[in-house]
């Protein structure tokens, strides 16, 4: 219902802003050919690389968190609720980072910045797990570790995509969502069909992810031009 209401509020209200509309971005060759430069692009693709695994460890991790905390922990479901403030803190915290470093840092820095955060977030996790010392206040500082650095990571990344292939900016954010979700798809099945009692996969699915991540924004080096991460994009 909510989301009926915003789609008559703005086919209704919102005016249109691109005065440039091309007359064949529907025309299937056209995004058939937009699609492949894409594709073999790759600094844009490197980063969608980067943050497609970055936003897959995040969702392989809200699935498995909960059996994580109810069950493991027996943690209550209200309490539970209560906790997945810190990764909405870690999140923000960390694209306020990465706001207040894109007048001064490229978007390659900060993302290689981003995911050695989420790698020692990541890496924390996985220790826990092999050595059976996870507890609450553990794993609440090794998530929000995390997702400090995925959210320096997302912004300056997906600003560093759409500079890599201006003219299809579209086509790229596009993309992107969709490599996102599909990823997130995958490792979130993996999670749910693989995991244990002691969560060694949970932990291991998403210090990998950081992992390659980080080997992902690392062999960006240092070919782009600093092209700073709006403001209003953080």
């Amino acid at each position: 219902l909510l989301g009926t209401g915003l789609l008559y509020t703005i086919w209704r209200y919102l005016p249109e802003t691109n005065q440039q509309k091309g007359v064949h971005v529907f025309n299937l060759g056209v995004m058939r050919s937009s699609y492949r430069a894409l594709l073999g692009n790759r600094v844009f693709m490197t980063y969608n690389l980067a943050i497609s695994l970055g936003f897959a460890a995040m969702f392989a991790y809200i699935t498995g968190s909960p059996f994580l905390f109810i069950q493991h922990f027996h943690v209550s479901p209200a309490e539970f609720g209560l906790l997945t403030i810190f990764n909405a803190v870690g999140f923000m915290s960390g694209s306020l980072i990465a706001r207040r470093k894109a007048e001064v840092w490229s978007n390659i820095r900060l993302a290689q910045l981003g995911t050695m955060v989420s790698v020692l977030g990541g890496g924390w996790l996985l220790a826990q797990a092999v050595t059976e010392i996870l507890t609450v206040p553990g794993v609440i500082s090794g998530i929000f570790t995390f997702l400090l650095g995925l959210g320096i990571l997302i912004p300056a990344a997906f600003a560093g995509s759409i500079a890599a292939a201006p003219h299809l900016a579209g086509s790229g954010s596009g993309l992107v969502g969709f490599c996102q979700m599909g990823a997130s798809a995958v490792l979130s099945y993996l999670v749910a069909h693989v995991n244990r009692a002691d969560q060694v996969p949970l932990m291991t699915i998403i210090a990998v992810a950081a992992l390659i991540s980080l080997f992902a924004a690392l062999a960006l080096g240092r070919e782009e031009a600093p092209v700073p991460v709006p403001k209003s994009g953080a």
